[in-house]
C-alpha cells in the first residue's frame, strides 16, 4: 500500500484586471465633490438628484460585476474543496474502521483474559473459607484486564487478596459481636469499616437505651429462613438487634 503523497502547491494567485479603476474612482470623487460643494436650492435639487442617481446606477452595475467575478474565482476553489473533503472523508472512515476493529480485538483479549483468571480463581479459591461469600467479581478490577498486568501478576494479587480476606475473617470470628461485624464485612470487605460501623451502632444503641431506659427483649427464632427475614425486617425499620 502506497503512502499518500505530500501535497505540492496547487494554485496560483488569481489576477483581476480592473483597468477602469482609476477612471471610475475619479468620476465618483467628482460627483462627491460636486454634491459637497453645492449649496442646495429649489432650482438645483433635481439636477443633484439626477447626478447621484446616475452615479448610483453605475455603482450598482459595478457591484454586480464584482459578484460575478467572485463567483468565477470561487468555482475552482469549491471544486478543489469538494475533492479535498472526499479524500479526507475516505481516510477518516478508514481510521474509524481501524478504531472499531482495535476495540473489538482489545475487548476479545480482555474477555479471554477474564476467562483465564476465572479459571485460576476457581482453582485457588476453594482452599479458602472466605470464598464462600467472596466471589471472583468482588476481586476483579478493570486494571487486572489491562495488558500491562500479566497473568502472573494478577494471580499473585489474587492470592494476596484471598490470604488477606481469610485472615480478616478468622480475626472477626474471635471478636465480640462477630456475627454483626461479619454481616457488615461481607457487604463491604473492609474490616476497619465493618468494625467501626458496628461499634458506632452499638454505641448509639447504648446511648438510646440510657436515654429511654429501654428494656431488652430476647427473641428466639428456630429456622435460618425466619432468621434472615427477621434480620431484614429489623434493618429496614431501624430496629437494633444482636444475634448470639
Amino acid at each position: 500500500m502506497e503512502e499518500l503523497k505530500k501535497v505540492e502547491s496547487l494554485a496560483t494567485q488569481p489576477v483581476i484586471n480592473f483597468d477602469q479603476y482609476e477612471l471610475l474612482k475619479k468620476q465618483a470623487e467628482e460627483v462627491a465633490t460636486l454634491i459637497n460643494a453645492t449649496e442646495l436650492t429649489e432650482e438645483n435639487i433635481q439636477e443633484c438628484k439626477k447626478k447621484v442617481a446616475e452615479a448610483r446606477k453605475s455603482t450598482d452595475l459595478l457591484n454586480r460585476k464584482r459578484i460575478d467575478v467572485k463567483k468565477y474565482i470561487e468555482e475552482p476553489y469549491n471544486e478543489f474543496k469538494n475533492q479535498c473533503d472526499e479524500i479526507i472523508r475516505i481516510v477518516k472512515d478508514a481510521e474509524n474502521e481501524l478504531r472499531k476493529k482495535i476495540k473489538e480485538v482489545e475487548t476479545k483479549e480482555r474477555e479471554e483474559k477474564e476467562d483465564k483468571l476465572k479459571g485460576i480463581w476457581d482453582k485457588r479459591a476453594d482452599k479458602y473459607e472466605c470464598s464462600k461469600f467472596i466471589t471472583f467479581e468482588k476481586w476483579l478490577k478493570p486494571q487486572h484486564l489491562n495488558k500491562s498486568m500479566t497473568i502472573d501478576k494478577c494471580e499473585l494479587d489474587m492470592v494476596e487478596f484471598l490470604q488477606t480476606k481469610e485472615s480478616e475473617v478468622k480475626a472477626i470470628e474471635s471478636m465480640e459481636n462477630a456475627s454483626e461485624i461479619m454481616s457488615e464485612y461481607i457487604s463491604c470487605l473492609d474490616l476497619t469499616a465493618a468494625i467501626t460501623l458496628v461499634n458506632e451502632r452499638k454505641k448509639a444503641r447504648e446511648e438510646m437505651k440510657e436515654a429511654l431506659n429501654e428494656e431488652v427483649y430476647e427473641v428466639r427464632i428456630f429456622s435460618k429462613v425466619e432468621l434472615e427475614l427477621a434480620k431484614k425486617l429489623f434493618k429496614e425499620n431501624g430496629i437494633h438487634f444482636e444475634i448470639r
